[in-house]
């Protein structure tokens, strides 16, 4: 690990660290403070430290009375019992002796944790134009959204949303955060933890996990929303070894938090016309992303290759407001149990050779049929086929009259072996499901379907 590196997590893990209520005695660890949000419906757990050693530390909070007894370095933990959603403040007592530490304006909801590289950073002063903000800022005060930057440098704690505290917080975490909120009708609050130009690696037990991830790891969470990919993808060419990379990470956020089922939901960016990428690295990395999706249970995507921005020369899509809207929509459906949902657009799912055709058969995400993004023609695009001597070529691509398969076809290609779709750094395909959600670029080749 570089100077810079070593120097910015420890920074990060001065911040989480000062942003602790500070007592003489008693007190609670740094994620704790006011105006926070605890976790519904689960045993929470609540920790610190300050005590004397062999000291009895009392926790109360909404009716409920638990007690620990501090370890020879003064910590202590308790677990509370599953809490009811409430938006009314409340207090977050911990008592020893002649001590107490209090957490005031106490909210009970849904809590998670955002983390990855610039795009999850990307603050929403920075994706909206100046006449946007000016406009649309009032819409950001949502008093039972509680935000919380964990940041070098910039961590404030624990902050009720409003158009202040919302200026300098992540936009995909704001939309995520506010599309929960919205459907759900608790409160939500989100900590979000992420450095530009960081790579998967760093997230894993290296520099930033210790300093801005493993504190976190004893809060009680719902799940995590993950935005990275492009550092890898850009400076170390993974391609398909980001699949391998991602399953450990999660395993390891899993092992983490004690919890082999915790939710994890990640974003399948954006293609880019410039030079950045080498060629066909970001469909691997697509391919990468989904076959995750596929392998690792508890885990959604939200497909985002239409959501360039500045004529696809930017990897930092402003819309934010749709990759938030698609996290939510994959966490609705798999953490929440809301089964009829539309909340992916199509994945592909099996082929079948007749003739000189492939019908390509997808998971359509509980949508009724496939689609063609309007105002982009009747034809399909960015399909691709390829017969045994794997030379692809543009490919005829027609949705099927049931609406749930593409029927791929090529008069240079008589006897068809492998599809691919949306096989490009700067490809925008137009296949949609009927709610207009865009399809998952993908390769029925072997080699990128371990």
């Amino acid at each position: 690990m570089n100077y810079r590196s070593i120097a910015r997590t420890a920074a990060g893990l001065f911040i989480l660290l000062a942003a602790a209520p500070v007592w003489a005695g008693v007190n609670f660890a740094g994620v704790f403070g006011d105006n926070m949000v605890l976790q519904c419906d689960l045993p929470v757990n609540v920790w610190g430290g300050g005590a004397a050693a062999g000291e009895k530390v009392t926790v109360t909070f909404a009716e409920q009375s638990k007690t620990a007894e501090a370890d020879k370095d003064g910590n202590w933990k308790v677990t509370l019992d599953k809490l009811a959603a409430s938006d009314k403040g409340a207090e977050l007592k911990a008592i020893s002796g002649d001590g107490a530490a209090v957490v005031k304006d106490v909210l009970v909801g849904e809590v998670w944790v955002g983390s990855g590289q610039s795009n999850m950073y990307l603050e929403m002063k920075s994706i909206w134009s100046k006449d946007r903000w000016t406009k649309f800022i009032g819409e950001t005060d949502f008093p039972n959204i509680r935000l919380n930057n964990i940041r070098p440098n910039k961590g404030r704690g624990w902050q009720p949303c409003n158009r202040g505290s919302v200026a300098t917080f992540s936009g995909c975490g704001f939309y995520f955060a506010r599309n929960l909120h919205q459907e759900l009708k608790v409160p939500v609050g989100i900590v979000v933890a992420s450095v530009g130009g960081a790579f998967i690696e760093e997230w894993m037990p290296d520099g930033k996990h210790y300093g801005m991830i493993q504190p976190l790891t004893g809060m009680t969470i719902r799940g995590v929303i993950w935005y990275q990919g492009e550092a890898n993808a850009i400076e170390r060419k993974d391609g398909m070894k980001y699949l391998d990379k991602h399953q450990k990470l999660i395993e390891a956020w899993r092992k983490a938090w004690g919890r082999p089922d915790l939710p994890f939901h990640f974003v399948q960016i954006v293609p880019c016309s410039v030079k950045l990428y080498r060629a066909e690295e970001l469909a691997k990395l697509w391919q990468a992303q989904r076959v995750t999706l596929a392998k690792v249970p508890n885990t959604g995507m939200a497909i985002c290759t239409d959501l360039c921005s500045d004529g696809m020369a930017n990897i930092h899509p402003r819309n934010k407001w749709d990759v938030g809207r698609r996290l939510a929509l994959s966490a609705l459906h798999q953490a929440y149990g809301k089964k009829d949902l539309v909340y992916s657009g199509p994945l592909y799912k099996s082929m079948e050779i007749k003739g000189s055709e492939a019908v390509v058969s997808f998971d359509l995400c509980n949508s009724a049929s496939l689609a063609i993004r309007p105002k982009s023609g009747e034809e399909l695009s960015w399909f691709e086929i390829a017969g045994a001597d794997g030379k692809f070529v543009k490919a005829v691509a027609k949705i099927s009259p049931d609406g749930k398969s593409v029927i791929v076809s090529a008069p240079e290609v008589k006897e068809p072996a492998n599809v691919r779709f949306g096989w490009d750094n700067a490809a925008v395909p137009n296949l949609t499901n009927k709610e207009g959600l865009p399809a998952s670029p993908f390769s029925t080749e072997k080699e990128y379907n371990p």
